[in-house]
């Protein structure tokens, strides 16, 4: 078997699970918001701060990682904007409320996905760059998700304000701030400290993937495929090519540039839904493309993956 489809058909399979488990009626709708919960505000950050603070990283890692992150993410408003343009009648999900959400849809990452197979494909170090590459993506995709939505005449007053107060008390920045800090001080850390840490991070790689398998559902598909399947081939497909190429450019090696592709492959992440339906947004449409992205990334993933792996030997 491919060693990709080896690391990530496990995790699929526990999804598989969650998704079996919520349909059986185990997973109610408070035991998953309890699982997330946990997930998100406990175990997602002892596993970045674990990783970090005895990670071996420098300028030049995380040079060329913020740009073959960034490029691509910047790069996708004015190419909406274009085809915007370009077209004489324009698809709703190119106008109003909907264009914030295809925006979301193809910039933003879900970072439980990246964390859990990041660690599953290159163990310890790829949990690090998938933390450190989150670290670049989560601010800049909010940003623009939110000026997006101001720019509609949906985000109303004191948007960037929100926006801004989230960013900062986000859990999972404070955790890649602290375990940044920790890492490039060489700070000596208590032992204890150290393994009740690792034992915490232990466990988030299930729990990411039930927590993901339970909270699939198959959506209303207003407007038809065609909103799905643009963000989705974007997303899943044109993102990580972008990533590729820019890595390459940057000349960062076989390593960092599996990473980015490996970041840019996952599907949107499922905060978007609540950014959208908390500032006006179509959420509906949100709904539908963040669903969608999370089932079709079993099986775009391990292809992008395997096709990365064949042109970097």
């Amino acid at each position: 078997m491919n060693p990709f489809t080896d690391a990530i058909l496990p995790l699929l399979l526990i999804a598989l699970s969650g998704l079996g488990l919520r349909r059986i009626g185990f997973f109610t709708p408070e035991r998953r918001q309890a699982l997330e919960v946990t997930a998100y505000y406990v175990l997602v950050p002892a596993l970045i701060v674990s990783r970090l603070a005895r990670a071996d990283f420098g300028a030049d890692l995380l040079g060329p990682l913020a740009l073959a992150v960034l490029v691509p993410v910047f790069s996708i408003p004015p190419l909406l904007l274009a085809l915007r343009s370009a077209l004489r009648r324009p698809p709703f999900w190119l106008q109003g409320p909907a264009l914030p959400c295809t925006l979301q849809g193809i910039i933003r990452n879900n970072v439980f996905i990246t964390l859990a197979i990041g660690q599953a494909v290159m163990g310890d170090r790829g949990a690090l760059l998938m933390a450190l590459a989150a670290m670049f993506n989560m601010p800049a995709a909010n940003l623009l998700s939110v000026g997006a939505l101001v720019h509609s005449g949906h985000g109303g007053r004191g948007t960037f304000t929100r926006a801004l107060r989230a960013l900062a008390t986000n859990p999972l920045l404070l955790a890649t701030a602290a375990g940044l800090f920790l890492g490039l001080s060489e700070l000596p850390l208590p032992g204890p400290l150290l393994r009740g840490a690792d034992m915490l991070a232990a466990g988030v790689l299930p729990l990411i993937m039930l927590a993901v398998g339970a909270g699939l559902t198959w959506p209303a598909l207003r407007g038809g495929l065609t909103p799905l399947i643009f963000a989705s081939s974007f997303k899943l497909l044109v993102m990580p090519a972008m990533g590729f190429l820019v890595a390459r450019m940057l000349d960062a090696g076989p390593e960092l540039t599996f990473a980015v592709v490996l970041f840019h492959a996952a599907p949107a992440a499922a905060g978007a839904y609540l950014l959208a339906r908390q500032l006006g947004g179509d959420a509906e449409l949100m709904a539908a493309m963040v669903s969608v992205q999370t089932a079709l990334a079993a099986l775009t993933m391990p292809l992008v993956l395997a096709l990365t792996g064949g042109l970097l030997v």
